[in-house]
């Protein structure tokens, strides 16, 4: 099982750089990025003890370029980029010049997001944001087939268009579907060649049933689907049970804090893994 974190990366944490040759020394195998586009003030009214990192966090993708290019074999990626909400012309040809110029280090992790006033702002029907998600997940892995491509659908329309460059990662980086909710399977099936749930989203008896559940479907499907499990506590009962389940990467969400904080708080992560998976296995088990 490999260990990652993700964070909401803000003005106030530490330096990108700094952060990811921290985690690449480590033993980490993946630093993921939060995302989210802005916050209204509306919005802001309505929901006054939600976090300022909620509003102050980078692009992900500015953030893991930084990352990549301060290290050599971390991945890095999102966790997760709201795709409901880019254009997926574009989203397609930042993703495939991003995995050349890293390297073919990339992951994506995608979601159709929870706040709807910043969906609305947008453009997205919250009621539609799934279908969404996916039309706009598979018109970009579609364009990364570097061939003519023909879209229409409910809310993408276009014909016989190119994006080049193609992507490092052949069809192109790994696209991981956000969310633990019932219908995250259906899109799996549909677009993803993984999938990254957040172990407080749901009961973990639930989301061990998921995990057995997509085990079983995916051999039908005659694929393999990794899962990372985003969010997992610093506790040797709860890392144990998803080894046992099979999930190939666990990741913390670490605070947007200075580097020394953040260190601090990854102790006890990595004594965790250790405690099930032997000493001397630092952060990687």
């Amino acid at each position: 099982m490999k260990t990652s974190i993700s964070i909401f990366q803000t003005a106030d944490t530490a330096p990108v750089p700094d952060l990811a040759r921290y985690l690449e020394d480590a033993g980490y195998g993946a630093l993921y990025f939060c995302e989210h586009t802005h916050q209204s003030l509306r919005f802001a009214a309505q929901a006054p003890t939600l976090g300022r990192r909620f509003r102050e966090t980078y692009d992900p993708f500015v953030a893991a370029q930084a990352a990549a290019s301060a290290t050599s074999a971390l991945r890095v990626g999102s966790a997760v980029t709201l795709l409901a909400q880019h254009e997926p012309i574009a989203m397609a040809k930042r993703l495939a010049s991003l995995d050349r110029v890293i390297g073919g280090r990339l992951d994506v992790g995608v979601g159709a997001g929870w706040i709807e006033d910043e969906m609305e702002r947008h453009g997205v029907d919250p009621r539609r944001r799934n279908a969404r998600l996916t039309e706009h997940a598979l018109a970009v892995r579609a364009l990364w087939s570097g061939e003519p491509t023909t879209v229409h659908s409910e809310h993408i329309d276009f014909e016989d268009i190119v994006v080049l460059p193609t992507p490092l990662q052949r069809p192109g980086p790994p696209i991981y579907v956000g969310g633990a909710g019932p219908r995250a399977l259906e899109r799996i099936k549909a677009f993803g060649d993984g999938w990254m749930p957040d172990f407080g989203s749901v009961p973990p008896r639930v989301l061990l049933a998921r995990i057995g559940e997509l085990r079983a479907r995916a051999q039908e499907w005659g694929r393999r689907i990794p899962v990372t499990v985003m969010g997992v506590p610093h506790d040797p009962t709860v890392i144990e049970a998803l080894a046992a389940a099979g999930v190939d990467r666990i990741a913390t969400l670490a605070p947007s804090a200075p580097l020394a904080e953040i260190r601090a708080f990854l102790d006890p992560f990595e004594r965790a893994v250790r405690a099930v998976f032997g000493a001397g296995t630092g952060a990687q088990a």
